[in-house]
Formats: C-alpha cells, sequence, structure tokens
C-alpha cells in the first residue's frame, strides 16, 4: 500500500478598505490586489 502526502491548501485573506482603515497599530500600510503591504518594508526592498 502506497502513502499518498495530502496538502491543506491554504487560503490568504482579502483586506477589504475598511479592514485597512480600523487598523489602528500605527504602521503604514496598502492594500494591493487585497494583500495588505507594510510600505516601509516594501520601500526599503524594492530599490
Amino acid at each position: 500500500m502506497s502513502s499518498i502526502a495530502l496538502s491543506t491548501p491554504t487560503t490568504k485573506k482579502i483586506w477589504t478598505d475598511a479592514e485597512l482603515i480600523a487598523l489602528t497599530d500605527g504602521k503604514c500600510y496598502e492594500l494591493v490586489n487585497g494583500e495588505l503591504i507594510d510600505k516601509r518594508y516594501y520601500s526599503k526592498h524594492s530599490a
């Protein structure tokens, strides 16, 4: 009998504008296709 590894698909959270506006952690984010992006991290690594 052979063994088959089953993997469960991971689901990504899709953020909304309202959820972005409601964030109160003091960080600067933007939404890109529903994904929350930390602008400080992105700007350091996109150059």
